[in-house]
């Protein structure tokens, strides 16, 4: 088991803000597989692709799991948030939970 850490946008690539029903529906989703995770406060980031700068709000979201469930995850949110790409990285691998 490992922390990761997954950016989900808070606009579609329409520039449309997600509803909070549709970021829960989300939400739901990965409690089905991790049976937790915690939402941390929205960050900017920027990043080039084919010469175009990109801003964008993303919301870190931290889950327990192995590999396997974060492979689950990232496709779970590439899906139902219509993204190109995804971000997840791990965090720590020396977790301590009682």
């Amino acid at each position: 088991m490992e922390m990761w850490e997954i950016l989900i946008p808070k606009y579609s690539n329409d520039g449309e803000q997600y509803t909070a029903a549709h970021c829960n529906e989300w939400k739901e989703n990965i409690l089905l597989i991790t049976k937790g995770l915690t939402e941390l406060n929205p960050v900017k980031g920027y990043w080039i692709n084919k010469k175009t700068k990109y801003i964008e709000d993303m919301i870190p979201i931290r889950v327990l799991c192995d590999e396997t469930n974060i492979e689950k995850i990232i496709e779970e949110t590439i899906t139902h948030f219509d993204q190109e790409a995804v971000l997840a990285y791990v965090i720590s691998n020396n977790i301590k939970l009682r």
